[in-house]
């Protein structure tokens, strides 16, 4: 898992630089399509490894729970809780007193 993980940070800190380059180059000249398309990819592909280090650190955090002796439960985010909480009984509702009379409205002479 470390390996993975190392792997997919080179990756990021190539797409980092690689960013660097393509914002001095688009201050420096106008970009044209072919610009707009490589930035398209790389934002894409960063997008893809950013959701694998998600993954993997998902991945790890629930590895070093279950070798802690934990079940797993609610020590990570998505975890199953252990237990259900009680829902605490709902109180009755008070009867509404009946309408008033709507007030009306003196017309000053």
């Amino acid at each position: 898992l470390r390996d993975q993980l190392q792997l997919i940070l080179d990756e990021m800190k190539k797409n980092y630089t690689y960013l660097t380059n393509m914002q001095a180059q688009a201050i420096t000249s106008n970009p044209d399509e072919q610009f707009n398309n490589d930035l398209l990819k790389t934002y894409s592909a960063i997008t893809k490894q950013d959701v694998l280090l998600a993954n993997y650190i998902i991945r790890a955090k629930s590895i070093k729970s279950s070798k802690a002796g934990s079940s797993g439960g609610g020590s990570c985010k998505g975890g199953r809780p252990s237990a259900k909480k009680e829902k605490k009984e709902k109180k009755d509702k008070k009867d509404k007193k009946e309408p008033k009379a709507p007030k009306s409205k003196k017309k000053a002479d």
